[in-house]
């Protein structure tokens, strides 16, 4: 059974951050240290404060016509976002006198990319070629004309982090009984692009650029039919695009009972948003779908009643109360 449903997307803007300075506190005065800045979210595959822990730098000074390397996407490492603690690159670096610092970092999700991720100083640009989205939050930052003048402990180097990519999840609701269990299947977003090349120029998130379209694959939602009547899907990063309106989603939702009652059906639509037709990065979509038993199953009709009558009370009757 196959059943048309048009899906309309909500944009919600993630949660404004706020900068945390950290105070690193590397012995030799003149190490070039982080401090850090970003987006604060809540669903857990996204990268928080409360669980940001680590990110990877590009660093390069600028040598007359020349860039010099001093970072190539070295780990920084930190006990906690804003209580202090110390950040500690793996690879010490050290400020040279007078020259200007450029630098860019990121983290996706909280792993290290080791292909694909490149830094050009002089452009001031950080380049994710051909990344796959999908289930990590790809955040990046860049910071320039850094520079120390030789008096005193070098300032921290500043980082705000951005995130370069779009959030959709779905939540599932109903009007039917507890007693019901209805499985959400094979959910998935379809003809999107899901690979592509990203770029953060001069703290500013690019356009991302690319043709290769895959699936979003969600996991399973074994049952929406609860006491709130809704249940939400699992998160998936996608690359920011254009043309959201003819992006498909499909979905396969079985209805059951106690008694032994079961049936299927198959639901597709298309990923459409009023008037913007696109993901922007750094938005969060939430598409709400209403699905009943009898949209799975239309020899389904619902339990109604009628109220025939509600039965009067008697006249008072007066007894004599007697005291002793």
């Amino acid at each position: 059974m196959k059943k048309s449903l048009w899906i309309l997307g909500a944009a919600v803007i993630a949660l404004t951050g706020c900068t945390n300075n950290e105070v690193v506190d590397i012995p030799q005065s003149r190490a070039i240290n982080f401090s850090n800045a970003f987006v604060n979210n809540t669903t857990r595959a996204d990268v928080t404060n409360a669980d940001f822990k680590q990110f990877w730098v590009y660093g390069d000074y600028q040598n007359e016509s020349s860039w010099v390397d001093v970072f190539n996407n070295v780990k920084v490492s930190g006990a906690s976002v804003g209580s202090g603690a110390v950040w500690t690159p793996d690879e010490t670096a050290y400020w040279q006198v007078d020259k200007t610092y450029n630098f860019g970092a990121y983290a996706d999700g909280t792993s290290q990319l080791t292909t694909g991720i490149s830094y050009n100083p002089t452009s001031k640009t950080l380049t994710f070629s051909d990344y796959s989205a999908g289930a990590n939050d790809l955040i990046a930052a860049t910071s320039d004309d850094a520079s120390w003048n030789g008096s005193g402990d070098p300032s921290k180097v500043q980082l705000s982090f951005k995130h370069m990519l779009s959030k959709v999840k779905f939540t599932f609701k109903t009007d039917a009984a507890e007693t019901y269990t209805m499985k959400v299947s094979e959910l998935k977003i379809s003809q999107a692009i899901q690979t592509a090349t990203g770029t953060m120029v001069d703290k500013v998130v690019g356009t991302w650029l690319g043709e290769s379209t895959g699936e979003y694959s969600f996991a399973d939602i074994d049952d929406y039919a609860t006491a709130e009547g809704q249940a939400e899907s699992e998160v998936k990063y996608v690359i920011p695009q254009e043309n959201t309106n003819s992006i498909a989603v499909s979905f396969r939702v079985t209805v059951t009972d106690g008694g032994g009652y079961s049936k299927e059906g198959t639901f597709t639509g298309t990923m459409a948003i009023a008037e913007s037709n696109k993901w922007d990065a750094g938005l969060a979509y939430n598409y709400t779908v209403t699905i009943n038993p009898d949209k799975v199953d239309d020899t389904l009709k619902p339990i109604l009643f009628d109220v025939t009558t509600v039965e009067e009370w008697d006249e008072f009757t007066n007894p004599d109360l007697d005291l002793n």
